[in-house]
């Protein structure tokens, strides 16, 4: 009998913890459909994939959520693409704006904003705003 009594224990314990995580990872999807990403996507998705001068493997900042080393940039001359998980926006330069400044791993980065009225922020790490510089001052 005791034996029983623990086996669906251990049982209903599994259970719980499988319907906590998966829960918590449907939070977290929604977070992100929610965010600036999601927003983006709304926004200025297109089928083809980055153009220009293509960057691969970028950390970006998309509002308030650092996408580590899985953002593919593309510099072009119609604007900056932005590719992740099979999904490709590009945002036209007129629509970036300066929106002040932060630290990203320890360095002084502006922030862009994008839209009018603005619907996120873009940090990118140091170097590649340079990288972007021409095509602010067209």
């Amino acid at each position: 009998m005791d034996n029983t009594l623990l086996v669906v224990l251990i049982v209903c314990a599994a259970v719980v913890s499988a319907l906590l995580i998966a829960g918590f990872v449907v939070f977290l999807l929604y977070l992100l459909s929610k965010g600036g990403w999601g927003r983006l996507k709304q926004r200025y998705r297109v089928e083809q994939p980055p153009g220009g001068t293509v960057i691969r493997r970028q950390t970006v900042k998309i509002g308030m959520v650092t996408f580590k080393q899985c953002v593919t940039v593309g510099i072009a001359d119609e604007g900056l693409y932005l590719a992740m998980w099979r999904t490709t926006v590009l945002i036209p330069w007129s629509e970036l704006s300066a929106a002040g400044e932060t630290t990203l791993f320890w360095r002084r980065v502006p922030v862009l904003g994008v839209g009018q009225p603005p619907i996120t922020t873009l940090t990118f790490e140091h170097g590649l705003i340079e990288k972007m510089q021409a095509h602010f001052a067209a």
